[in-house]
């Protein structure tokens, strides 16, 4: 197991202009900015078959920090492609599988990504994500090519509702992510 470090995606306009951070994928600048949202982002990772991740975190729009949050799963170097996205109302809920008693337990969210199949964690609260040998653009008429093998996890916290802006990422508990790979 290994825990992912879920980290500010995106500098703020002017200091990311001044350190010339510009959008140039995968490196995140201030070209994806936007003045109503803060999206944590993870760096790129592998989750190879027979593998899972377990995201959590805090529900925003159930701590009043964002008016919508939501959890995404994208795949490739550039983030190419979104495998799986959950919102605030498919997250509500999601964490009372791991701590049923707990009173804020509302609060809170937990969701799993798995190619691990049938030996992964089953239940409501996932997502099964397609093998990574998958032709996933295929299925659209197109042979455009796109590393499923390699993921990135975003979160995103969508206006606080007392201010109508992006919330204050100092505000923000941060989520998540563990990673389960089978030992070779």
């Amino acid at each position: 197991m290994r825990d992912e470090v879920v980290k500010r995606g995106f500098e703020e306009s002017n200091p990311g202009l001044q350190d010339n951070l510009v959008i140039d994928p995968p490196v995140t600048g201030v070209g994806a900015l936007s003045n109503d949202a803060d999206d944590p982002i993870t760096r790129n990772f592998k989750l190879p078959d027979g593998s899972f991740a377990v995201a959590y975190g805090t529900n925003h729009a159930a701590t009043r920090q964002a008016t919508y949050s939501s959890i995404s799963m994208y795949a490739d170097a550039k983030a190419a492609v979104a495998l799986a996205a959950q919102d605030n109302r498919e997250l509500q809920g999601s964490a009372k599988d791991f701590m049923a008693d707990q009173r804020h337990a509302d609060k809170l969210y937990a969701w799993t990504f798995s190619r691990a199949g049938d030996a992964g964690p089953t239940g409501p609260h996932g997502s099964e994500l397609p093998p990574t040998g998958t032709d996933f653009c295929a299925q659209y008429g197109t042979d455009r090519p796109v590393d499923l093998s390699t993921l990135r996890f975003v979160a995103r916290a969508y206006m606080q509702p007392a201010t109508l802006t992006r919330p204050a990422f100092s505000a923000l508990l941060l989520d998540r992510l563990l990673i389960f790979t089978p030992k070779k």
